[in-house]
């Protein structure tokens, strides 16, 4: 525990025998006053605690009543020791700033409806007087005469907020912590938002320095916000969230929280109207659902906790049910917890069979998913789950992913290459394997780049191909069916401008908009009519149309051309669109009725288009690969869910992934090794797309 100075614990108490509080605190040290939760008997009651760690890395729960409980504790965070900077959150030994019961901090009487009370905490009890951005409250509501809520808001000037910190019924002691803002008076403000009166006790446990947080893990707090209403639709559709059930809710880009570089959020989560009792869980977006809970609730009480819940890489966290009856939530946000800052824009990226590679502004490339060759390229064989930097690769323009091998073309017009090497894919001369770059051998200025199974293909800038790898199907062009580890010319081939492969086959687009392709043609992915041969030197292919785009899968092909838009041919089951199945040779080019595709990628069983409005999918989806929120196969286009600003698709064996108009990635479809990229590889499918981590 070397180095931390404090813990965020969400504690609970459960069947408790008698009335009474746990108080939290450092080990070693001597008990507070201050107490974390109160209950009385058969209550379950939770409450978010910042713990001070003792020297020995301890923390002591006192139960502070004449009869017996148990204790649950679920970690949320940790606070590093060391003097904080802006944004730097401290910790302070638990002090009573505030008990309407007893006088501390104000006058000896309840808190009347409707009333509010100012209370000074800067300069008390640990806190500065100055140079404090905001402090942790906890607040305690206790003999409340009727139902009602606290709002805690800075005070002096401060406009009250629509947000609530406690949520009580009448005679209920009900605890919560709150980040509060600190108004320039060093005061903050208390408002009983009751017809009743109630007494008000409230213990501060540290605060947050006053500054923009710059570094990862510091705080930026934030005027609260409601950013989750499911009574009036805020944040999402309006309507009763159903037990059992994940809603999703964005956080990032909200209520003063920024769109990116966020890895958690402080939010107060408020359960209402709850049919019967339950638990929420608040967890990131994109990940698991953990064995643990942050409010606890019974049918018909309102009930709220603080949460600092983590935010999945695509901006959301997500609170699940867990009971058998629907239930109201809402969510007030208060703070937010720095994390990495997100990396240069992607403006390329293509899919092996279980593995995805991009290049990025910067010129470096980042690869993620499985890597039991290296062909993630960052030197080891483990599965990448989020992105990982490829070693050595600088100034990347293009990059091409194989079965088990990636490739880039560099600045200057080179390709390095990395993983396996059993067919000489990686073009160095030898056959050894590689999990970092290695030169191609005898090229330069290469203008696009193609890897599969175990070939890899470039067009150089005079518009000649140069392919190397295996060879069984005369995939090289060479004329031959002999493998080679250095480039070889494809034939006499020239005006190549773009170029795609597959395991068996691989097809070009020439500057007069014509295609070529060569190798196996056993279903008539060579799309020149005819089928069940192989040719190792080019054929024409689409031929009467002028083609702007070609993909090619595993045993079919497609290309884009203004006059019929995107069309496809070879085997056909559901893989060709158009409304094609059965898995029968089918030489001549289906329409897929997609008229206006700017980015096609075929894969082993499916392919995906980026459109001008959306990105659609077609073929064999049982593992989500459509990304239509489905588990199900369709022979022509659906749907990618939302995909409205995709500007690049790329699809592996049974995932697919579209950088969008920002430059993030998102991916869906099975998730086996890590191709979603999601810091996860728990063999879950996703059929609607999730957030790459960051770079």
């Amino acid at each position: 525990m070397d180095g931390v100075s404090a813990v965020v614990l969400n504690v609970t108490v459960t069947e408790p025998t008698w009335t009474g509080f746990i108080s939290v605190y450092a080990a070693g040290t001597s008990r507070p006053v201050a107490s974390n939760l109160n209950y009385t008997p058969g209550q379950t009651v939770p409450n978010l605690v910042l713990a001070p760690v003792g020297d020995n890395g301890v923390v002591d729960l006192y139960n502070g009543s004449t009869g017996s409980t148990h204790l649950v504790a679920d970690i949320s965070g940790y606070i590093v020791a060391g003097e904080p900077g802006p944004g730097g959150l401290a910790p302070v030994n638990p002090a009573r700033v505030l008990d309407t019961r007893e006088g501390t901090g104000a006058p000896a009487t309840v808190l009347g409806a409707g009333q509010t009370i100012n209370v000074t905490v800067g300069g008390r009890a640990g806190v500065p007087p100055s140079g404090v951005s905001a402090v942790i409250l906890n607040i305690t509501v206790t003999e409340p005469a009727w139902g009602g809520f606290i709002t805690a808001y800075p005070g002096s000037s401060y406009q009250r907020p629509t947000v609530s910190n406690v949520n009580y019924t009448a005679g209920r002691t009900v605890p919560n912590l709150a980040v509060v803002p600190l108004g320039g008076s060093n005061r903050v403000s208390f408002y009983n938002g009751s017809t009743g009166s109630t007494h008000l006790v409230a213990d501060v446990l540290g605060y947050v320095v006053e500054g923009q947080p710059t570094l990862t893990g510091q705080f930026g707090i934030v005027s609260p916000k409601r950013i989750l209403d499911t009574r009036e639709g805020i944040g999402v559709r309006r309507g009763i969230v159903v037990g059992q059930t994940v809603l999703q809710v964005k956080v990032t880009g909200r209520g003063g929280i920024p769109a990116t570089g966020v890895s958690a959020v402080v939010i107060n989560v408020t359960v209402a109207d709850s049919q019967k009792g339950g638990y929420i869980t608040a967890f990131a977006g994109g990940t698991p659902l953990p064995f643990a809970s942050n409010v606890n609730y019974i049918a018909d009480q309102p009930a709220a906790n603080l949460v600092f819940a983590p935010v999945g890489v695509d901006g959301t966290v997500n609170l699940y049910v867990g009971s058998y009856a629907a239930t109201q939530l809402i969510a007030d946000v208060s703070a937010y917890v720095l994390g990495d800052d997100v990396g240069p824009p992607a403006v390329a990226i293509d899919g092996g069979a279980f593995h995805y590679c991009v290049a990025l502004t910067d010129g470096s490339a980042h690869c993620w998913g499985r890597n039991n060759y290296g062909q993630i390229g960052d030197g080891t064989s483990t599965n990448a789950l989020i992105p990982k930097r490829v070693t050595g690769v600088e100034g990347a323009v293009a990059v091409a992913a194989g079965d088990s091998h990636s490739c880039a073309v560099v600045a200057d017009g080179a390709v390095k290459c990395w993983g396996r090497n059993n067919y000489g894919q990686l073009g160095n001369g030898t056959n050894l394997d590689s999990p970092v770059p290695v030169v191609v051998q005898g090229l330069n200025g290469v203008k696009a780049i193609t890897a599969t199974a175990d070939h890899t293909c470039a067009v150089l800038n005079e518009g000649i191909v140069r392919c190397w790898g295996s060879n069984d199907y005369g995939q090289l062009g060479d004329g031959s069916t002999s493998p080679t580890n250095v480039p070889t010319n494809v034939g006499n081939l020239t005006g190549a401008v773009t170029i795609s492969s597959a395991a068996r086959h691989t097809c070009v687009i020439l500057s007069d908009g014509s295609g070529r392709c060569w190798g196996d043609n056993t279903y008539g992915q060579l799309v020149n009519g005819e089928y069940g041969y192989t040719t190792p030197t080019p054929v024409p292919a689409f031929t009467g149309i002028t083609l702007s785009a070609i993909s090619t899968g595993d045993k079919f092909t497609c290309g884009q051309a203004p006059e019929t838009g995107v069309e496809c041919a070879g085997q056909s089951s559901y893989t060709l669109g158009g409304g094609v199945f059965g898995g029968d040779p089918h030489p001549s080019p289906v329409r897929v009725w997609i008229g206006d595709a700017t980015s096609i990628s075929s894969g082993l069983v499916h392919s995906c288009a980026v459109t001008s409005s959306i990105t659609r999918c077609w073929g064999i989806g049982q593992d989500g690969v459509l990304g239509n929120d489905r588990y199900t196969s369709d022979p022509n286009p659906v749907n990618v869910v939302g995909s409205w600003n995709d500007t690049a698709v790329a699809v592996a064996n049974s995932s697919s992934c579209a950088v969008a108009a920002d430059g993030t990635a998102r991916c869906w479809g099975t998730n086996i090794y890590g191709e979603l990229g999601n810091g996860v590889a728990d063999g879950m499918s996703s059929p609607k797309p999730v957030k790459v981590g960051d770079w």
